[in-house]
């Protein structure tokens, strides 16, 4: 099931051969239907999202972010909604367009989808490019505009999307190296770009199943958070690198899983409704003694959450994290878990034979002892 990225410079005509190719090929196409997930999973208007797009990395969208309260902050941080800025509406664009592109078969247009997208199996980036005064030009004739107010407008949508990249994904969107196709729009027009597109998407052959679970794994992550949208895009960023992942979204339905199966990792939200991150870490400890627990916190609540289960946790990371960070201290946590795990196994090892059980009564005893530990 393809994926088809459009990036633009403003003018270009994106949202026009957006809107072709998806006729095109039959698929879904995705603008304001991101601004209407994005309003619901924020709990905003889809009014207030267009405002925000609009002022997105001006220096007025960069003051708010800076005079917001902590307490508005905290707020965000626990889930209660209703409130943006720049970080948040990042944070959720990431989740929605991530969940947009697993439904397959759809073309999503900008909001960095090539960025959040880069390394989607199924997915195919493309860039248009113009001249300034060729975009200017369009948007004269395609939105009945007058010069002067079209070469503003294309003035400061450039402004504004360079702002937002640079702030906010620190690289640069006009590298070519970032897509598969780089169509240039003052040398073909919107028929043969989609020519172009056509043959290049029915022609490659993407994979049938971008994310599988693998048997083999050797990492068992338990991911526990009651917001859903979250555990679906980490369940499957995990899924995709071999992991094995079980995904539960309160700590009641984690402490049941780990009473049926065995896991390594657990990365666990501090605040859930019902029991929390520090009850679940200690109740997955009694059960599973040397899982390593991640807990997911905000800024203000991270020094009680030190302080409750400190001695419980493997580490705790401060939200919205980085998924490459979390994939690092998962694999440190693991390593972490083993190394316990083994010298324990060692220990009791040594227990056995110290013990003058004989011949039979050593192996029975290493016998059970393996089952325990997992080891054939």
């Amino acid at each position: 099931m393809a994926v088809i990225t459009i990036s633009r410079q403003f003018g270009t005509g994106g949202k026009a051969l957006g809107m072709m190719i998806a006729d095109e090929l039959g698929y879904d196409f995705a603008d304001n239907d991101i601004i209407q997930r994005l309003a619901k999973e924020a709990n905003v208007s889809a009014k207030w999202i267009r405002s925000f797009e609009k002022e997105a990395g001006s220096k007025l969208s960069r003051l708010v972010s800076k005079m917001v309260s902590k307490r508005w902050l905290d707020r965000v941080l626990s889930d209660e909604r209703g409130y943006l800025d720049e970080q948040i509406y990042l944070d959720y664009m990431v989740l929605i367009i991530a969940q947009i592109a697993d439904e397959g078969n759809v073309v999503i247009l900008g909001r960095g989808s090539q960025y959040i997208l880069d390394d989607h199996p199924d997915a195919f980036h493309i860039f248009m490019i113009d001249e300034f005064e060729n975009r200017v030009k369009f948007m004269m004739e395609h939105h009945k505009m007058m010069e002067g107010p079209a070469t503003q407008l294309v003035k400061n949508e450039d402004k504004r999307r360079k702002q937002l990249y640079q702030n906010l994904m620190k690289k640069d969107f006009n590298d070519p190296a970032l897509y598969h196709l780089v169509l240039n729009m003052g040398k073909i027009d919107l028929q043969k770009a989609l020519k172009i597109v056509h043959t290049m998407i029915t022609d490659k052959t993407f994979p049938k199943e971008s994310f599988a679970a693998s048997e083999k794994s050797d990492i068992r992550v338990l991911l526990v958070d009651d917001e859903e949208t979250l555990v679906e895009y980490v369940s499957k960023r995990l899924l995709r690198e071999g992991y094995s992942v079980k995904a539960t979204f309160s700590g009641e339905e984690a402490i049941e899983a780990a009473n049926s199966d065995d896991f390594d990792v657990a990365v666990v939200d501090l605040k859930m409704p019902g029991m929390d991150g520090v009850k679940t870490q200690k109740r997955l400890k009694q059960i599973q003694p040397f899982i390593q627990s991640i807990i997911l916190t905000g800024h203000g609540t991270i020094d009680s959450a030190l302080e409750s289960g400190r001695e419980h946790a493997f580490k705790y990371l401060l939200k919205p994290v980085e998924y490459e960070d979390l994939l690092e201290t998962i694999n440190e946590a693991y390593e972490t878990k083993m190394e316990l795990q083994n010298a324990k196994f060692r220990e009791e090892v040594e227990e056995i034979y110290r013990s003058g059980l004989g011949t039979r009564g050593v192996k029975k005893a290493m016998n059970k002892l393996q089952e325990v530990y997992g080891i054939s």
